[in-house]
């Protein structure tokens, strides 16, 4: 594997590719999200910025507002971008689909598990997964960036429909077997909605596994952030899925440094550590360093220099 992130990054053979960031709040995921997506639409790319974040910072970023739907970034070629519905409509899609579900099994134990999970989750959350697949199963877009919520929250939306696909599997067994017992040939089509659910799920698992989906973590260079990449990187390894990159974010610039005074020179000695310690660490994938910057990364010619940075 490249440990170049132009490299992993750019679409290759004709086939799609799936950027997701991640990592704790606040360390430059929206930032760096947008800045990927504008190199690729740069490069001559189709790509598609989409948000699964409910703080929707792109609107920030950009200086425009966006919506439910793919909207073009004013003044660009090839760049779209849309913020997850986090409005009423989520939670009643996701009514509508356990009443469904209902309406073929009844009220069977299985189903307690996704009624749970939505009452435990942020609606927007769990309903994230189905924008996720959505967009991955499209055609009109060449690249696709996610920019998820923090790290427990995306990693959970990316669990979910593992989860989901067991239960559902159970359901179809316990289907037939009643089935079988009751001496009927069974409601096949209540059969084959469920397997097709299953499928959809494990197609898009499938894809999320493949080579076309990079996964990038961000992180600043302290304690805890390393910590926590180290968690989300085992937590991923274990159902199947590889992290490609780290981004090392808001490193104290070393010339500046050098000129000032000792608390900024005992900050970089502590951060330079932690970079240290991330690079043993994780040496089987790409890492990539950023200097903290004096300003706040607003607008597409910001971007535009921020991604020079993060692929040169």
């Amino acid at each position: 594997m490249s440990k170049n992130l132009k490299d992993q990054f750019v679409p290759e053979n004709g086939k799609k590719r799936f950027i997701f960031f991640s990592g704790k709040g606040g360390v430059g995921k929206s930032t760096l999200s947008a800045a990927t997506a504008v190199w690729l639409a740069d490069q001559g790319y189709k790509t598609l910025l989409a948000s699964t974040d409910l703080q929707r910072s792109q609107d920030d970023i950009f200086g425009q507002s966006f919506d439910v739907t793919p909207t073009p970034v004013d003044g660009m070629d090839n760049l779209w971008v849309l913020n997850t519905d986090v409005d009423k409509n989520i939670m009643q899609h996701q009514v509508r689909q356990v009443r469904i579900m209902e309406s073929i099994l009844g009220e069977v134990p299985e189903l307690d598990f996704i009624k749970e999970h939505y009452t435990q989750n942020p609606c927007c959350e769990t309903a994230a997964w189905n924008r996720m697949t959505e967009f991955m199963n499209t055609t009109q877009y060449q690249a696709v960036v996610f920019d998820t919520a923090p790290g427990g929250h995306s990693l959970e939306t990316i669990l979910y429909p593992m989860k989901q696909a067991d239960k559902i599997y159970g359901m179809i067994q316990a289907k037939k077997a009643s089935a079988e017992l009751a001496g009927k040939a069974g409601k096949e089509a209540d059969v084959t909605v469920l397997e097709q659910m299953i499928k959809e799920n494990e197609q898009a698992l499938n894809l999320m596994k493949s080579d076309q989906t990079k996964y990038v973590l961000i992180m600043h260079p302290r304690r805890l952030p390393l910590f926590e990449s180290e968690r989300l990187i085992e937590a991923l390894t274990k159902v199947g899925f590889k992290s490609d990159a780290l981004v090392i974010n808001e490193i104290l610039p070393e010339e500046e440094v050098n000129n000032s005074s000792q608390f900024f020179k005992d900050i970089r000695h502590l951060q330079d550590r932690f970079v240290d310690l991330a690079e043993i660490k994780f040496n089987d994938i790409a890492i990539k360093r950023l200097s903290m910057l004096s300003k706040e990364i607003i607008g597409k010619e910001a971007l535009r220099k921020l991604g020079a940075e993060l692929f040169n």
